[in-house]
């Protein structure tokens, strides 16, 4: 094969390379709330990536916030996610595994389970923590409310906790 057919060939390969890389820009678009259109932004109203978390604790009855603390949340295309805290120290919490789905056009939900352990190093129980999100219209932001259940190594419910969150995606 000449250099001259070779060339042409590798410059043919290219080309479909960069026009195939094109196609998936309107397939993934989300919808603007202003126009009813395609939006541009392929990320826009997805919960897919990492959001820092900005959470506050509050009591379920009263509604008195306890505390704040800001946290990672990452959702991975197919439905998992891992979250980290800053609330508890990772010697005392390992990061949170779980899964979400997508309820309705901005509304996900998510449950995460994390291994809590003893200053010792003795696993303890487990944390389980489900979630109601609400991405917002641009895509960059969303609210969450979500329960946080701990249960022994038994299984047993020992302690449950409220919390209301603000996410803004990590980029």
């Amino acid at each position: 094969m000449s250099q001259r057919t070779r060339n042409s060939i590798g410059c043919v390969a290219l080309a479909g390379v960069l026009l195939s890389g094109l196609a998936p820009v309107t397939t993934l678009a989300g919808t603007s709330a202003e126009n009813g259109r395609e939006s541009l932004r392929p990320e826009a109203r997805k919960l897919e990536g990492t959001w820092y978390t900005d959470v506050t604790v509050r009591d379920c009855q009263t509604g008195v916030t306890l505390r704040t603390f800001p946290a990672l949340n990452t959702f991975a295309e197919g439905g998992t996610l891992i979250d980290t805290t800053t609330a508890v120290s990772p010697a005392l919490r390992s990061p949170g595994h779980g899964t979400w789905e997508k309820e309705d056009r901005h509304r996900y939900s998510t449950v995460s389970l994390a291994f809590l352990f003893s200053p010792t190093g003795v696993w303890t129980g487990t944390q389980r923590i489900t979630q109601a999100i609400e991405v917002g219209p641009g895509g960059d932001d969303a609210t969450s409310d979500a329960s946080s259940q701990i249960f022994n190594t038994g299984g047993s419910l020992t302690a449950t906790q409220c919390s209301a969150a603000v996410l803004r995606r990590l980029e």
